[in-house]
């Protein structure tokens, strides 16, 4: 009866992180090309995602630290990543993407750095585009991954 045996379907979470591990291993055709592309665009939308979670995280951790300190109470662990997987938004709709622990760890520690002003733009854009050249050597993507754009534009207008 192994010929009517139900064959899973793979999890999102296992689809994101194949296709992330995929992008090593591939050639350099157009085919490979497209998709470690594709790959690329959403880990970037993962990482940017990951700061904004980061900064806001911070700002609530921040507000926690001070209320436990004026009510005499023990001070909260500092928050956390708690994966490389982010949901985000495609042309085909929602989807699951993912990046290595440290990498989503780096960038959720550097919008908090942000968020509190440990560093100023210009030191989260040069730290961010370290770890964007870590993803990119990742995935053998031969074109430059761009994070945070939308902090970069911001920083032009106030500049």
């Amino acid at each position: 009866m192994a010929f009517f045996k139900k064959f899973s379907k793979p999890s999102a979470k296992e689809v994101a992180l194949a296709d992330y591990e995929r992008c090593g291993t591939l050639d350099d055709s157009h085919t490979s090309h497209v998709f470690r592309t594709r790959t690329a665009l959403r880990v970037r939308a993962n990482l940017n995602k990951t700061f904004v979670q980061g900064a806001k995280r911070e700002l609530k951790y921040q507000a926690d630290l001070v209320a436990a300190i004026k009510a005499g109470k023990p001070t909260p662990e500092r928050p956390k990543v708690e994966s490389g997987y982010q949901v985000i938004s495609s042309s085909v709709g929602e989807l699951l993407s993912y990046v290595p622990i440290h990498h989503a760890q780096k960038m959720y520690d550097l919008g908090g750095k942000y968020q509190t002003t440990e560093l100023n733009v210009a030191q989260v854009l040069e730290e961010a585009a370290s770890i964007a050249k870590e993803v990119t050597n990742d995935l053998k993507f031969t074109s430059k991954i761009e994070l945070l754009e939308f902090l970069r534009q911001e920083s032009d207008n106030e500049a």
